[in-house]
């Protein structure tokens, strides 16, 4: 029992960095400065939210509010293929290529974003569902998650 205990309190540590994060985001969002810049360019919006997404996901996980491992999972999950597709659209609008291929080349990633997201939150092909242990939740992988991770790769 002890031991539990102990576990039950050290998952609770974990969550510390995550909702450090998030009052670094709300801090933020509030400041009048910053909230202009996150208005004016919705990539870094997107990107600072798919963050924050990722360290509320974080932080219900470590303190075991949930018990819906799978449905955190996918989010999760959702919320990484957001912020990749964020930052390779911040890195190609900060790059000035030419205005055509930058076109085409965030059309193409838009798209296959959105697919990969439907696959994860609609299909059990890329996550096949998942289990938890006392500190973190680990996927099942499904059929095709190696798109998955040549998404990350690529």
């Amino acid at each position: 029992m002890e031991q539990e205990q102990i576990r039950e309190t050290f998952s609770v540590y974990l969550a510390f960095p995550s909702i450090l994060a998030l009052g670094i985001f709300l801090f933020i969002l509030f400041s009048r400065k910053w909230r202009k810049l996150l208005l004016d360019n919705y990539i870094i919006a997107c990107f600072l939210f798919s963050l924050s997404g990722m360290n509320f996901i974080e932080v219900i996980t470590y303190s075991n509010l949930s018990n819906n491992f799978e449905l955190l999972l996918r989010i999760y999950y959702f919320f990484v293929v957001l912020l990749l597709t964020s930052f390779i659209c911040l890195s190609e609008r900060l790059n000035n290529h030419s205005q055509k291929s930058t076109k085409y080349f965030l059309s193409f990633s838009i798209i296959s974003s959105i697919v990969l997201i439907a696959m994860i939150l609609e299909t059990d092909q890329i996550i096949a569902g998942a289990i938890s242990t006392k500190f973190t939740i680990l996927r099942v992988p499904g059929e095709y998650y190696f798109i998955f991770l040549s998404y990350l790769i690529t």
